[in-house]
């Protein structure tokens, strides 16, 4: 939006002075539906929000911020003139108004209302659940049938998911992940649409047993002792045993990837070391997206290994541990050096992919540090050139990782201009 010139005379009382676009900070309680949302009081990636940035468009919208923050900013126009009126002193006026959008439909606000509800619903899910309560299955299925088809219209979820990680208790955030990942897996392998909700909830479901797990042992920062081994290994078991109580309001097929997703194609899993003619095709999807997303997040005994890593291990385990085919479909999907993710290039430097057509391991990166990780002119290197450093040797990626590795903030840097192809909106 560009100022007003200086001094345009609009009528024979007012002139002009200026008009600027600022961001407004406003109180929770204040909000009302129109306003657009551009920043909050905490980083985006420690919010609840999947999205950034997004329009107040109903009361729903405004509880969901306020069950979130205290204050955030919203887009406003800041004007200024001089009263002119005959007979009186001339005085310089300010006023501020809110930007609105119209009330359009706006595709991250429906998006974050479908993540936020499911991530809320699961949380009420697994805690009814250890209560032994009603496991309140027909609100679960429509659910997860309305998130299913949000994800089929918008695959690239799974990218802005990879990136962005809310906060909370490990066990269902983590299901939640499997789900998503699971169905964008299903989607590339050709599961028919009409399924994809049952491997949702089968994902959903997968690690349901360790609810009976004491917190204690799944929580240990230290190595568990053989025993606490053994009882972290009965929870496909637990989970057998909890499916199957509330079979009635869930796909049966649940029971079977909770009881055998860690089961291995050669035999050599577990509880039953059942060979890969008896695995099934959703348990086959859901132990590899099971193995990534542990592999990638961080733990309280364990620091998260990068996207690359996780990716070549489960391709080391390829025909053994996990599918071979569903295993190249997913490393296909993920992609290698996503954009938006941090990467560490051989000599140490450290950069951001800003783009990678191809998924290989040969992007374009934005270069943020030297070698020491001391900031520097930013300077943009394609890989698939083959350049060359400062020491005259080939860039390689060591690693790629997610938003705050070494310090880097992808988000902070995007609100500051920086284009990433492939994320939403770009």
């Amino acid at each position: 939006m560009q100022p007003f010139s200086m001094l345009n005379t609009v009528n024979s009382r007012t002139i002009f002075l200026d008009r600027k676009p600022v961001k407004y900070r406003v109180d929770v309680d204040q909000l009302i539906v129109g306003m657009h949302v551009v920043e909050l009081d905490c980083p985006w990636e420690e919010s609840p929000f999947l999205f950034q940035g997004f329009t107040l468009e109903c009361a729903e919208d405004i509880k969901l911020v306020k069950d979130s923050c205290r204050y955030v900013y919203v887009d406003a126009v800041e004007e200024s003139w001089i009263d002119v009126s005959k007979g009186r002193e001339s005085q310089l006026r300010k006023s501020l108004k809110f930007i609105s959008t119209g009330i359009k439909r706006d595709r991250n606000n429906y998006h974050n209302r479908a993540y936020m509800a499911a991530r809320n619903h699961i949380e009420y899910v697994f805690k009814t659940m250890q209560l032994g309560k009603d496991l309140a299955g027909k609100s679960t299925q429509i659910l997860l049938s309305d998130y299913v088809f949000n994800i089929i219209r918008n695959p690239s979820i799974v990218n802005v998911l990879a990136k962005i990680k809310a906060d909370d208790e490990y066990t269902f955030q983590h299901s939640l992940n499997v789900s998503i990942y699971s169905v964008a897996l299903g989607i590339k392998a050709g599961v028919d649409s009409f399924e994809l909700k049952n491997l949702a909830v089968s994902a959903l479901f997968h690690d349901i047993g360790k609810i009976r797990i004491p917190s204690d042992i799944l929580n240990k920062p230290d190595s568990l002792a053989p025993h606490e081994m053994d009882e972290v290994k009965k929870h496909p078991e637990y989970g057998k045993k909890l499916l199957m109580s509330y079979s009635s309001y869930i796909y049966p097929g649940a029971v079977d990837v909770a009881y055998s997703h860690h089961e291995r194609i050669d035999g050599k899993g577990y509880p039953r070391g059942i060979d890969g003619r008896k695995i099934s095709r959703f348990t086959r999807i859901v132990a590899i997206v099971d193995a990534y997303d542990a592999m990638t997040s961080r733990r309280c005994y364990k620091e998260p290994v990068s996207s690359m890593q996780a990716l070549l291990e489960l391709k080391a385990n390829a025909g053994t541990q996990f599918d071979q085919e569903y295993v190249n479909l997913f490393v296909e999907l993920i992609g290698v050096c996503p954009p938006g993710y941090v990467v560490e290039m051989s000599n140490g430097e450290v950069g951001i992919v800003l783009s990678n057509t191809s998924g290989s391991d040969k992007p374009k990166v934005i270069i943020l540090t030297d070698e020491c990780k001391i900031p520097v002119k930013e300077n943009v290197v394609d890989l698939s050139r083959s350049p060359v450093d400062r020491q005259g040797l080939p860039y390689s990626v060591l690693g790629d990782y997610r938003s705050g590795a070494f310090d880097i903030d992808v988000y902070d840097y995007i609100k500051r201009g920086l284009r990433i192809s492939g994320l939403i909106g770009e």
